[in-house]
């Protein structure tokens, strides 16, 4: 029901996600490093949006989510869902990385999950336009237009627990490199976007899929940086295409379409939740704290 939330709110504000590229739904079940760009805050309801409909996976997966969420109401409720909070910065680098390390062996295992969401580039593209240029220029890397070159350290931390050197327990098995696409290049405002204001009117939105099979030499830091880099020079390559066409090259477009029947279910669901809670625990617990605090002053 929480996935299907952010997937009602999308399809009110009139979201329409078009599937390119591979077909996930042969690994839906699977055990997956799931890896897209990062343009916009819009692009969790397409992802979520994606997922809806693939069977399991709304309900075994888990992201690792920029830490300036972590201790907002939205953070707390990620947070109860097993969600992971990264903090960038050198100095704090491996302290976080151990950290996730002991998050992945206590949850991962234990509840059967599957797929692992994670931005590798670290924000949306254009707070580190700058600095992923810079870092490709000092790195003698080919600057890319459309996307910055991922950061290796929690993906290289996934493989090492969950990956295929692991055989007491089944491994993570694919990587997705998945690309995500607005018309034009436009990434809408999340308040413009939910009040179904988007550019020029058009609010349909590009994902692309190419499936990787993991293998062991992956877990090796200078291949996995390799392997990686060379996905996103290949996405950067799609978004340019996408920008110019409007579609994807070499595949055919699969709209993923979310029931008004089941939308409407849904926020009758929440909103049940919420009025319960309000009525019979946040405003009795409010007139009690209330009186506590007033009456006992008097």
């Amino acid at each position: 029901m929480v996935n299907d939330h952010w997937v009602s709110a999308g399809a009110f504000a009139g979201l329409q996600v078009i599937e390119y590229g591979d077909d996930i739904t042969k690994i839906q079940d699977e055990r997956v490093l799931f890896l897209p760009n990062h343009l916009g805050l819009i692009d969790h309801f397409i992802l979520m949006t994606a997922f809806f409909n693939k069977n399991t996976l709304p309900g075994r997966y888990i992201w690792v989510i920029f830490n300036i969420w972590k201790w907002t109401p939205l953070g707390f409720m990620w947070m109860a869902h097993g969600n992971f909070f990264i903090n960038g910065g050198v100095r704090r680098r491996e302290k976080v990385l151990n950290d996730f390390k002991k998050h992945l062996n206590s949850i991962y295992w234990v509840n059967n999950l599957g797929y692992i969401v994670m931005y590798p580039e670290g924000s949306r593209f254009y707070l580190i336009k700058e600095s992923g240029t810079n870092f490709a220029i000092k790195n003698n890397l080919k600057p890319l237009e459309h996307c910055a070159y991922p950061r290796i350290g929690a993906a290289k931390t996934i493989l090492d627990v969950v990956g295929p050197k692991n055989n007491s327990k089944k491994p993570i098995k694919y990587i997705v490199d998945c690309t995500l696409g607005y018309p034009k290049g436009i990434v809408p405002d999340i308040r413009d976007a939910l009040l179904q204001e988007w550019p020029h009117g058009i609010s349909n939105v590009g994902i692309h899929y190419k499936i990787h099979k993991v293998t062991e030499d992956m877990c090796n830091e200078e291949t996995l940086q390799q392997f990686l880099y060379k996905c996103y020079q290949d996405k950067d390559k799609l978004l340019d295409y996408y920008y110019k066409n409007d579609t994807f090259p070499n595949t055919k477009p699969r709209l993923v379409s979310f029931p008004w029947n089941r939308m409407i279910i849904v926020e009758v669901f929440w909103l049940s939740i919420f009025f319960t809670s309000y009525f019979f625990i946040i405003k009795p617990l409010s007139i009690y704290l209330f009186q506590v605090i007033f009456t006992s002053n008097i």
